[in-house]
């Protein structure tokens, strides 16, 4: 049988930040958007919603396309307590899985992705290839969600080329 290698481009989310403000409880924004964000590195599905934490007091926050305004709706809602911002066209966003994503990614990242230290959940701003990057697993297949800025996406897709072909 052959092996399942999937490494494709997403479109279909709206992207947007979201930073706490000064002296901001993070149980309040949780209790405003009526879900708890993520503390630390991790990545939390509410809803429709995949919450990203990417730094302290910082989450990027995903959302299939929708005619609702991601970033408006969150603005309203964290109104007084964080500042949000519209990354949907900042970021460039790749699904990776199958059997060897996890092999493909640790050619080029330093953290190690074993599933007993990175595992469903669990979320890593880092580097690939000299390229910025923000990497969460969300399946135990294993799969991925990575997003670099969009000025990267050139080079990242390159880079993803040629591993594939060493691999």
């Amino acid at each position: 049988m052959a092996e399942t290698r999937i490494i494709e481009p997403c479109s279909e989310f709206d992207l947007a930040s979201v930073i706490a403000g000064r002296n901001a409880d993070p149980s309040r924004l949780s209790a405003a958007l009526g879900a708890a964000l993520p503390s630390g590195p991790r990545s939390l599905v509410y809803g429709q919603d995949r919450m990203i934490g990417v730094a302290p007091d910082r989450w990027l926050v995903l959302r299939k396309n929708g005619a609702v305004d991601l970033a408006g709706e969150l603005e309203e809602k964290l109104a007084g307590l964080a500042l949000v911002v519209d990354q949907s066209s900042a970021y460039s966003l790749w699904r990776l899985r199958g059997e060897k994503a996890r092999e493909l990614l640790q050619r080029g990242i330093s953290i190690d992705l074993h599933p007993a230290s990175f595992s469903v959940g669990s979320a890593a701003v880092t580097q690939l290839a000299h390229i910025g990057v923000m990497l969460c697993q969300t399946g135990d297949q294993p799969s991925y969600l990575v997003a670099c800025y969009r000025s990267f996406a050139g080079s990242f897709a390159h880079w993803m080329e040629e591993q594939l072909a060493a691999l």
